[in-house]
């Protein structure tokens, strides 16, 4: 498994912390070939992005964009840099929404793609 992340970090370069997801010591050495983070979190546990912000922020990965899933809202985004948006009733099921494609176009700009 490690080396699949490990290969995957190599062609994009992004890990993803799916807060409130445990850090463990796997998750420090697939972190540490990557260049950059992303944050995804409920809101119901929104003082969990600060502490994945920071364990990016020790192994040394520029976090590039922070999402906050909420069951019922209106998405937008909150900030272009850094990226920062909310979305609705995230799940494993892509919604090709307006702010989600927005989203994206910020993603494959910050990393030049």
């Amino acid at each position: 498994m490690y080396e699949r992340f490990k290969n995957a970090s190599k062609k994009h370069d992004v890990v993803v912390g799916d807060a409130p997801g445990k850090i463990s010591k796997e998750l420090e050495r697939i972190s540490k070939a990557a260049t950059h983070g992303i944050v995804v979190c409920r809101d119901d546990r929104i003082e969990q992005v600060e502490i994945w912000q920071s364990f990016f922020r020790n192994v040394g990965i520029d976090v590039i964009a922070t999402i906050i899933s909420k069951f019922d809202c209106g998405e937008r985004i909150v900030s272009d840099n850094p990226i920062k948006i909310i979305l609705s009733d995230l799940n494993r099921v892509p919604k090709p929404t307006p702010v989600l494609m927005a989203f994206t176009a910020l993603l494959r700009n910050r990393l030049g793609i």
